[in-house]
């Protein structure tokens, strides 16, 4: 018995120890490129609300994104919408996680509306066009996830933002000098 478990063992050791004989045989891992970019926009709950966000752009493909061919795209943000409502200017923080390709777009973003020391938070997903993940216009709802309410966050939301991807402000490497 204890010689089985010991053959049983050393076959299982030396198959493991085996390399392929083909390059084609071993996947090559997807680089996933990052392109950090900035969204500005604006979206509408029953009142107007500007809204900025830092984006942490991925793709998942090896070749260069070029600046007339965008890429499948998806990545998380953070940062802020500003309104006026209920007789003051308020700032809302904002997370959300992104994801764009050539036309379609769509988007799930958490709120935190603050009015007079009271958090309320709203999960939003947005679904809509994108041209290119530059420009997007995203249709979603609004809904509550504290107890907390805000009466002028209305269920419907429209969401129209522009990201500025900083690769799209690089030269051109390519034709550089040397």
């Amino acid at each position: 018995m204890k010689e089985k478990i010991i053959l049983v063992f050393a076959l299982a050791l030396l198959t493991n120890m085996c390399v392929a004989q083909n390059k084609d045989s071993i996947a090559e891992p997807k680089v996933k490129s990052v392109f950090p970019g900035i969204t500005l926009g604006t979206n509408y709950t029953s009142y107007w609300n500007a809204e900025a966000s830092f984006l942490l752009g991925l793709t998942n493909t090896s070749e260069k994104a070029t600046k007339i061919h965008s890429m499948l795209m998806h990545g998380p943000t953070f940062g802020f919408q500003l309104a006026r409502y209920n007789h003051a200017f308020r700032a809302a923080p904002k997370f959300s996680y992104e994801y764009y390709t050539n036309f379609w777009g769509g988007r799930i973003c958490v709120v935190d509306y603050l009015d007079d020391g009271i958090h309320s938070i709203y999960v939003s997903p947005e679904a809509g066009l994108s041209f290119g993940s530059f420009l997007n216009l995203f249709f979603g709802v609004n809904l509550p996830v504290s107890d907390a309410k805000i009466a002028e966050v209305k269920t419907f939301r429209f969401s129209a933002t522009v990201d500025l991807l900083f690769f799209y402000f690089e030269k051109d490497k390519s034709k550089r000098k040397a």
